[in-house]
């Protein structure tokens, strides 16, 4: 009874912070939207006075249109929310961790080992934290190394002990990624982060991952789709903001 009562609070709390997401979206989404319907009522008010009948009813409709359209936004917004609630919770039941509350994903880009940049994407609760971001510009590593470049970040990473520590981490690529992370990682004895690889076909599609301390990779198309696009997100965006710093830092050079 008492881990059932336990595991009803943890529901709950992770359900508040949802909730709390879902409120995000929304203030996001309908900021301006309810700007432009006042402002639409304004102007039909206006029209009316003026016995501008007709006008007044075309702008009438678009009001109503556009309520329909905003009131769709809303339930896709709580459509994301349940379906980052499913993908975190089997990423949970698949690493076998409790709680999930911070999520980090890097990625590196260069140039022939020119250019080089490593990112550092996070996610708390399942959504991409913009803010926390953070990039960093390859010191040590010459010729174009990934692996050396990401080991280079990861542990510049680590120093930072003013940030909060994951629950997990991806790194893009495959067991040579992988274990490059896990040593690292491995040096700080006192910090448990489960480790993942995720690797891209031919195509620069992602199809498989690594999961540290298991030797056989898993299909991403055995996965439950919310945590399958979940991983993939988390993935591009690593990828997007690699991609962006590295590409400011060319058009620089060559200007």
């Amino acid at each position: 009874i008492q881990k059932s009562k336990v595991k009803n609070q943890n529901h709950n709390s992770k359900f508040k912070i949802y909730q709390e997401n879902i409120n995000s979206i929304k203030s996001f989404l309908f900021g301006k939207n309810k700007l432009l319907i006042k402002s639409l009522k304004k102007e039909m008010k206006k029209l009316s006075q003026d016995q501008k009948y007709e006008e007044a009813g075309k702008i009438r409709d678009q009001i109503r249109a556009l309520e329909k359209i905003f009131a769709h936004k809303e339930i896709v917004a709580q459509d994301m929310v349940f379906e980052n609630i499913k993908a975190v919770s089997a990423l949970e039941s698949l690493l076998k961790i409790k709680e999930i509350k911070r999520m980090e994903s890097y990625d590196i880009a260069h140039m022939q080992g020119k250019y080089a940049y490593g990112s550092m994407a996070v996610f708390i609760d399942g959504f991409p934290a913009k803010d926390l971001y953070r990039i960093f510009k390859i010191k040590t590593v010459l010729g174009s190394n990934d692996v050396a470049m990401l080991k280079e970040i990861i542990t510049r990473r680590m120093t930072h002990k003013e940030w909060p520590m994951p629950e997990v981490i991806l790194v893009d690529g495959g067991k040579p990624q992988l274990a490059a992370t896990n040593w690292v990682i491995s040096k700080y004895r006192n910090i448990e982060i489960s480790l993942i690889a995720l690797t891209k076909n031919k195509k620069h599609v992602g199809d498989h991952i690594y999961i540290a301390g298991k030797n056989e990779p898993i299909s991403l198309n055995v996965l439950p789709p919310p945590l399958k696009n979940l991983l993939m997100h988390l993935d591009s965006e690593a990828h997007r903001f690699a991609i962006k710093h590295y590409r400011h830092l060319h058009r620089k050079m060559l200007t």
